[in-house]
């Protein structure tokens, strides 16, 4: 398909499933992985089943409830924790990809409601099952039921985006980014690609991705970034230049409002 982005063609598997654990809190549970520790050392579905429970990402808090399902990726930096009187019951999956560049390009937003009795709260149900039969070969069971899950959610997110014919137009902007991320680009250029008005572009993008079109082209900065940085090839200031950003300071600041650390503290292990 012309205009295809670069997560589309994304070779996503599952290394392995860590844990499969059905959790319960009450009023006064936190929990939360900080940046000293460079956040989540493994990646993590969590789907709410009951109660209520904030999560704090950066200096925004966000509300998790019933039928939510969280996609936490590995390095992710956050606070969580239940304020209500309620009791927060969640399954909770963690995970390993087979490889963590290709998972970065999954168009998976966080937070996902999820459609009560649907097909992706059947397979979650199922997974639990088998993981707590502990029967012949069921490790290899779970992972592919958690494949499947991974791939539903991402035919969803691309359905959001192909659903209609004006939605569906916004592709050649997201491969324009992907194609173009080192030059500065602003919004109207990346509204032209589209045929549209930066502010109906911009409310198309939110609605299918659930961020701005700006901070997903931020993501992709900082994803090729930290490949920079680990290759140790790059002084900073390159590695800003080189990725779009128009200055040390602004590219330092980015890079730690997405990945929880400075970048003179990335190590990319």
């Amino acid at each position: 398909m012309q205009n295809t982005p670069d997560w589309i063609r994304a070779d996503v598997g599952i290394g392995s499933i860590l844990s499969v654990n059905l959790e319960h809190h009450e009023k006064g549970w936190r929990y939360s992985h900080s940046a000293r520790n460079h956040g989540r050392r493994t990646s993590a579905f969590v789907l709410v089943l009951g109660g209520a429970a904030t999560y704090r990402m950066g200096r925004k808090d966000f509300r998790a409830e019933q039928n939510d399902l969280l996609f936490l990726r590995k390095g992710m930096v956050y606070d969580s924790r239940v304020t209500e009187d309620c009791v927060y019951t969640i399954l909770v999956v963690t995970f390993n990809f087979l490889s963590e560049e290709e998972a970065r390009r999954l168009p998976l937003v966080w937070k996902i409601p999820l459609r009560p009795g649907g097909r992706i709260i059947e397979l979650f149900t199922e997974l639990r099952e088998i993981w707590a039969r502990g029967s012949f070969f069921y490790r290899l069971g779970a992972r592919a039921i958690l494949q499947q899950i991974v791939y539903e959610l991402s035919v969803q997110s691309l359905r959001r985006i192909m659903n209609s014919d004006q939605a569906s137009k916004i592709l050649p902007s997201i491969e324009y980014m992907e194609q173009h991320y080192s030059r500065p680009l602003r919004l109207p250029e990346l509204a032209r690609q589209s045929s549209f008005s930066p502010s109906h572009f911009r409310r198309l993008f939110v609605e299918a991705f659930g961020m701005p079109p700006m901070d997903y082209l931020n993501y992709i900065r900082i994803e090729h970034a930290k490949n920079l940085i680990a290759s140790r090839s790059y002084p900073l200031r390159e590695v800003a230049e080189r990725t779009g950003f128009g200055s040390p300071q602004y590219f330092s600041r980015i890079f730690r409002k997405i990945t929880g650390v400075s970048p003179s503290r990335y190590t990319g292990d």
